[in-house]
């Protein structure tokens, strides 16, 4: 059976729309493209693909970012709506915390010392 246009077209739009849902989520999340293109074992220039909707994306892969980016597939999909966030997440900050996991134990401590004094300095401040 031949495929026509109109049915083609509307899953085009659906996998574009997919697309821009995942680059909209990913940059909310402070999350790059490399970052995503490590997880999914495909290259960054793949992801930006994905994410203007010129390739779609695998089950598999739906279910990887919908973890990533800890949301449901139904989100990712469009089929629900997501639930707003209570704030906006600064994505420098998100970024270089995931980064700082990787630092030795020590320098994580010292790093967790340095965020407990302006976190009670601006608490004071504040009082």
């Amino acid at each position: 059976m031949e495929r026509t246009p109109r049915r083609s077209a509307a899953l085009s739009a659906e996998v574009v729309a997919i697309g821009a849902r995942v680059g909209q989520l990913r940059k909310e999340r402070g999350v790059t493209q490399a970052e995503v293109a490590e997880l999914l074992g495909v290259t960054q220039p793949v992801v930006s693909e994905y994410e203007r909707g010129s390739i779609p994306l695998r089950a598999d892969q739906v279910l990887a970012l919908s973890r990533l980016l800890h949301v449901s597939s139904d989100v990712l999909l469009g089929l629900k709506a997501e639930a707003p966030l209570a704030s906006a997440p600064d994505s420098r900050l998100a970024r270089r915390l995931r980064e700082a996991q990787r630092l030795p134990r020590r320098d994580r401590d010292a790093l967790l010392r340095t965020l407990d004094a302006f976190l009670a300095k601006s608490s004071a401040s504040a009082a």
